[in-house]
Parts: C-alpha cells; sequence; structure tokens
C-alpha cells in the first residue's frame, strides 16, 4: 500500500485507497492544503491498486522538477510540488528494506478485536495492511452507520500497527483524542463508531509455560556422578555449637564412673565391718 506525504511532515499524509485521493485548500478534500498557489480542488490522482494516474483540474504542479501532465503516471519516490508544498509518494515496504538500522523481525500473528456491546466480540487477522470501514469491499467490513466507507488503515510494521486515519467522517480516537495517525503496541486500544478495537500481539510469552525436554537416564547417571564427586572433594567442616548441659549431661561416661567407685567403697567397708563384730563377739 502506497502512501502520499509532506516531504516536511511526514506525519501529516495520506494513505492511497479506494478510488482516488484529492488535494486542495478546500474541506472536503482528502489530503489539505493550505498555501499560495493551492486551489480549492488542485488535484487528483486516480488509483488502480498501484497503478497511480495524476489529474490537475485546478492548477498545475511539478512532478521531480518538471511540469506534470494530465494522465501522467505516478511511482514510488515521485515528488510532486505544489505552490511551495512538497509532497512524496512513498511505499513503506521499501523503505523498512532499505533502513540499515531496522533489524528483521516477524510482523505476522497480530490481531485485531472488535468488542461491541450488543455481540460478541470479534477478531480480524493484521498480516498484511487491512483497510477498516462499513464498505463491503474493505479487508474488515463492518456494517456500522457511524462508520465512513473507508475509515481507518491499519499495518503491522516492526515497532507494531501502524494506525491511519482514512479522513473518517466521526474520526478514530485513543483516550478520548482524535487522532490521524499512531503506531499501536500489543494492548493498545482505540475507538471508532462506538466500537473498541484492541491490538493482539503474535507473540507474548508471559502466559506461556515454559516446556523443557525429560532428562535421559545418561543424563541423570551423569549429574549423580557429579554430585559425588563434589562431595569426595569437599573438605568435612565441622561446627561446634556450645549449649548449656548439666555436668552430668556434658560428661555421661565420667558419671558412669564414679558410681562403679562409690560401690566399691561401700562394699569393703560392709566387709570390714562384718570382720570386726565377728572378732569382737
Amino acid at each position: 500500500m502506497l502512501k502520499i506525504q509532506l516531504k516536511s511532515n511526514p506525519s501529516k499524509g495520506h494513505w492511497l485507497v479506494g478510488e482516488q485521493l484529492t488535494i486542495g485548500t478546500h474541506s472536503d478534500n482528502d489530503l489539505r492544503l493550505q498555501g499560495p498557489g493551492i486551489a480549492a480542488f488542485h488535484l487528483e490522482i486516480a488509483i488502480q491498486g498501484e497503478r497511480l494516474t495524476l489529474s490537475m483540474p485546478g492548477g498545475s504542479c511539478q512532478v521531480n522538477g518538471r511540469p506534470g501532465r494530465e494522465g501522467q503516471a505516478l511511482n514510488p519516490g515521485d515528488l510532486l510540488r505544489l505552490g511551495q508544498s512538497e509532497l512524496e509518494l512513498i511505499d513503506p515496504k521499501q523503505i523498512t528494506a532499505r533502513s540499515p538500522h531496522t533489524r528483521p523481525r516477524s510482523v505476522q500473528g497480530w490481531w485485531l478485536t472488535v468488542d461491541h456491546p450488543e455481540g460478541q466480540p470479534r477478531r480480524f487477522e493484521l498480516d498484511t495492511a487491512v483497510v477498516l470501514g462499513r464498505a463491503a469491499d474493505c479487508d474488515i467490513s463492518l456494517p456500522y452507520g457511524m462508520l465512513s466507507r473507508r475509515h481507518a488503515s491499519l499495518r503491522p510494521v516492526a515497532e507494531g500497527i501502524e494506525l491511519q486515519d482514512l479522513a473518517s467522517s466521526n474520526g478514530t480516537f485513543i483516550n478520548n483524542q482524535r487522532i490521524d495517525e499512531a503506531l499501536l503496541k500489543a494492548g493498545d486500544t482505540f475507538c471508532a463508531a462506538g466500537l473498541r478495537f484492541t491490538i493482539n500481539a503474535p507473540h507474548t510469552t508471559i502466559n506461556q509455560t515454559i516446556l523443557r525436554p525429560a532428562l535421559t537416564d545418561d543424563a541423570i547417571a551423569a549429574a549423580t556422578r557429579c554430585d559425588k564427586r563434589a562431595a569426595r572433594d569437599e573438605p568435612n567442616i565441622q561446627v561446634s555449637i556450645d549449649v548449656a548441659q548439666s555436668p552430668a549431661e556434658a560428661h555421661p561416661a565420667n558419671t558412669g564412673r564414679w558410681g562403679w567407685s562409690i560401690a566399691v567403697l561401700v562394699a569393703g567397708i560392709v566387709a570390714a565391718a562384718g570382720w570386726w563384730l565377728l572378732r569382737t563377739g
């Protein structure tokens, strides 16, 4: 999908969708420009897929520094000059491919959910650029009267989903603010015609269970050998903890020896006393 934008302000642009694009100072134009030398309905660009044809009903323009011609074919990279304004035709896919700072990243797997209080949420894939609107030929066709025939476009890029309002009558809103263009991340929402749209990411790992392969018998045996070797090599360190004990508890062996000594002494005294009584009797 091609795009036309102000060279000095790329945020002001328009996706080339539908049958034609009009440019001029009047508010009914798809792309409205103000400035000296720009007529109310200055240019028209007929759109047939990616084939673009120039028409100049209200004034002249330059194409790549040369006077434009009625019916001239336009291509990505062409520069159109109207008065003091310069418009460039771009193919975002080519820009992404040429950029040395763009990291390769899959943009497949994004999807859009649509919530409505009177119906079940609906899901639409966003693997490629799509147009949202009430027209039957839109990629995402929703028959709601407040939606414009071609209301907005969504395009997956490396950083997220690029949302572009296609000069809709009732607007596209993020956080209650009407927007022309925005870059959306996973979980972001926008509203149009009373509908709430949510962007969903292709790879969300926060709720995914990580599965690890089962250990084999060889792996278990190797781990066991490693544990045994570590235990053998580890120094034997004993820690002594002092706890208050009674003398008997602290030296049970000594208590046993003293008991036997006392018993022998008593027995000796009794034997001596018996011998003395026999002699005197």
